[in-house]
This record gives structure tokens, C-alpha cells and sequence, in this order.
């Protein structure tokens, strides 16, 4: 839908105008929808964790990917974002993203799925570090709240002594950059 106060002068083909501007397609794009590409990501990482296929480095691959996109994500503050393109006037307005949700929604099955897996869990807690990396001061608050959920999970594992103190190393870390 398009809001219009009907205080402004519009011209009357302004409808047809905006219709031929607009392209309609079958499938959806990781350029009109950021939270597609991490839904497809995640999907590929749950399938590639899977006991049919058991392919962990893919699922880590996957981990990766997640928190690279996610920090592009994590310097956008919360509210409306304003997309334009260069050299024309106009303008759409399209509501943010959630940050806490959309680690949840990112991150909630792989870790239940990956948490057996040493190095699956290691690239969950190296995904948020790469979360940080840009994110706003409300956004850290956020991340770092939900390395607290994946550390508590962490601490409940079957893990051996030197497995832990990878993990705590690895966390420690990134805390550490996140105060700077």
C-alpha cells in the first residue's frame, strides 16, 4: 500500500505512472528481502545439520555467511528505513528489522541442532563477534544479551575442559572488542 495525506497536489496519471515503475516476479530476491537470504541460509545450515546428511563444515559455511549479513544489518537503527537510488527523487520508506528477534529467528534452531558440534557452536559465537562489528550502541546491548543466551547453552554442554575454555576464550574476546 502507498499512504497519501491527499494534501498534496498529485497529478491524476500519477497511478498509471507509479504501475509502470513497479516489476512484479514469481520469486523473491535477497535484494527486496534481506530476512529471505537469512531464512534460505538458515534452512541450508538446519538441512546440512541434519542426521540424513550430517555435513557440519556446510552448516558452519552457512554461520558464516549469517554473521556477515547480520552485521550489515546491525548498523541500522531501529524504526523506518529510507531506500533511495541515486539520481532519481524517489523515496521508499519500509520498516526495520527487529535485531533481537531476528538473531533469535537466525540462530534458535541452528544452536539447537548444532549445540553436539564443537565447531558449530564456535562459529555461532564468532558470528555474533562479526555482529558487532557494526553495530549501534542499542544493537551491542542486543547482541551481547543474546551471547549471554548462547553462553548459558554453552555452559550446559557435554563439553570437555578444553573445549570450554575455547569457547570462553572466544567469548572473552569478543566482549572485549565490543567495549572498545
Amino acid at each position: 500500500r502507498i499512504f497519501y495525506d491527499r494534501h498534496s497536489n498529485l497529478p491524476e496519471d500519477l497511478p498509471a505512472r507509479i504501475q509502470g515503475k513497479i516489476s512484479v516476479g514469481l520469486r523473491r530476491t535477497e535484494f527486496q528481502d534481506f530476512g529471505f537470504t537469512i531464512q534460505k541460509l538458515v534452512e541450508v545450515a538446519l538441512k546440512a545439520l541434519s542426521p540424513g546428511v550430517n555435513d557440519p563444515n556446510m552448516a558452519i559455511f552457512c554461520i558464516q555467511d549469517l554473521g556477515l549479513l547480520l552485521r550489515d544489518m546491525a548498523d541500522l537503527e531501529n524504526g523506518y528505513v529510507m531506500l533511495t537510488e541515486e539520481g532519481t527523487k524517489g523515496i521508499l520508506y519500509r520498516e526495520g528489522y527487529d535485531l533481537n528477534l531476528v538473531l533469535t529467528d537466525t540462530f534458535h534452531q541452528i544452536i539447537h541442532y548444532g549445540r553436539e558440534d564443537l565447531y558449530v557452536m564456535l562459529s555461532v559465537v564468532k558470528a555474533h563477534g562479526h555482529i558487532l562489528e557494526k553495530a549501534t550502541a542499542h544493537h551491542k546491548e542486543v547482541v551481547l544479551a543474546h551471547m549471554d543466551y548462547v553462553e548459558a547453552i554453552l555452559s550446559k554442554g557435554q563439553y570437555e575442559e578444553m573445549d570450554r575454555k575455547l569457547f570462553q576464550r572466544e567469548i572473552q574476546e569478543i566482549r572485549r572488542k565490543a567495549e572498545k
